[in-house]
């Protein structure tokens, strides 16, 4: 593909909202902290604000997810040790029951949904 082909087709995707933006892609581990967890929190009440207010708060949360079933809540967590998590899920597990899963490796990070462009 030419030079001015793959730039209009971001100017496409760009226009059409597709891609809404560029973000730098920065690694965790390089910036001390090299353990990765889920923690999954079931939530007792409707009244989120607690909750937003508590991640605005916790850098270390990565991503929150609202999610169906009895886990209302996901959350990717990056930590610097074993027990920098247990303060974080302990700080999270003031509003309610948390499960904690630890990543060994990740086999698949960062994809992106790249959907067939004409």
């Amino acid at each position: 593909m030419s030079s001015s082909a793959a730039t209009e087709r971001l100017r496409r995707l760009e226009e059409c909202g597709a891609i809404a933006g560029y973000a730098a892609v920065v690694n965790p581990e390089q910036l001390g902290y090299p353990l990765l967890a889920y923690l999954w929190l079931r939530y007792p009440s409707s009244k989120y604000e607690p909750l937003h207010d508590l991640l605005a708060k916790t850098p270390e949360v990565l991503e929150a997810h609202h999610v169906t079933g009895d886990d209302c809540f996901i959350m990717k967590v990056a930590a610097s040790s074993m027990q920098h998590l247990e303060r974080i899920s302990g700080r999270i597990g003031q509003l309610g029951s948390v499960t904690t899963s630890v990543v060994y490796s990740s086999v698949l990070t960062g994809r992106e949904l790249l959907p067939h462009v004409k």
